[in-house]
């Protein structure tokens, strides 16, 4: 609902859909998905985590606490996310060259390996845990 009302808006004011450079694409990507989201849940983590963390009792410890390794660690659990922006972006201006590709799959295998690490791992953490220092325990608080 909320971006029918702001596409309304910006068709009505602007005349129209406007035409975009790839990096003007990119930048509107970034900074009104991805920016976003790593802040919401930069914020989230460093108060007592996001709500699924505190739904399931699961609070992230770092070796060395400070609101920049909360920072770290999510833009490294969106990497895959944004990475897959960039080529889906940059495909559409050239039709989906090898660049593009590059970007898509390469963000698809990050994202798997992610996933694997925190699945398999004997300690279950991923990539980004290893990067920052930081593990996921279960407190038991009810």
């Amino acid at each position: 609902m909320i971006l029918f009302l702001v596409s309304s808006i910006v068709y009505l004011f602007l005349g129209g859909i406007p035409n975009f450079t790839e990096l003007q694409a990119q930048l509107i990507s970034t900074f009104t998905a991805v920016v976003p989201i790593i802040l919401l849940f930069t914020f989230f983590d460093s108060r007592k985590g996001s709500p699924g963390k505190r739904k399931l009792n699961l609070k992230i410890i770092f070796n060395h606490h400070s609101y920049l390794n909360y920072l770290l660690r999510n833009i490294m659990k969106f990497l895959p996310w944004q990475i897959a922006h960039i080529g889906i972006i940059r495909g559409m201006y050239t039709d989906f060259d090898l660049l593009s590709q590059c970007f898509t799959y390469g963000s698809l295998i990050l994202l798997v390996v992610m996933l694997y690490m925190g699945l398999i791992t004997h300690n279950k953490r991923h990539l980004a845990d290893y990067i920052v220092g930081s593990r996921v325990i279960q407190t038991h608080n009810h």
